[in-house]
C-alpha cells in the first residue's frame, strides 16, 4: 500500500541530536537527489540509488503512537 511521507526525524551525526525536517525531493545541479538530505540518507540505508529502486523494498518499521517510523541505519 503506497504511503505519503511529509517529514522525517533523524539523528544528526554532527551532534547526535534528533532533528525533524521536511522531506523534500531536492535535486542538486547534476539532477541528483541532494547529498546529505534526509531522503538521500534513507535511500542509501536501503541500498537504493533513486526512488524507483526503493519501490517494493521491505524496510523495517515501528509504530510510534500514531506515527509509522522507518528504521534506517
Amino acid at each position: 500500500m503506497p504511503i505519503t511521507i511529509s517529514s522525517a526525524c533523524h539523528v544528526r551525526t554532527s551532534d547526535k541530536r534528533i532533528v525533524s525536517t521536511g522531506l523534500w525531493y531536492n535535486l542538486d545541479k547534476e539532477e541528483n537527489i541532494q547529498k546529505g538530505s534526509v531522503l538521500a540518507d534513507f535511500l542509501s540505508s536501503t541500498g537504493s540509488k533513486n526512488l524507483k529502486e526503493l519501490e517494493g523494498k521491505e524496510v523495517d518499521t515501528e509504530l510510534e503512537g500514531n506515527f509509522l517510523c522507518f528504521k534506517a541505519y
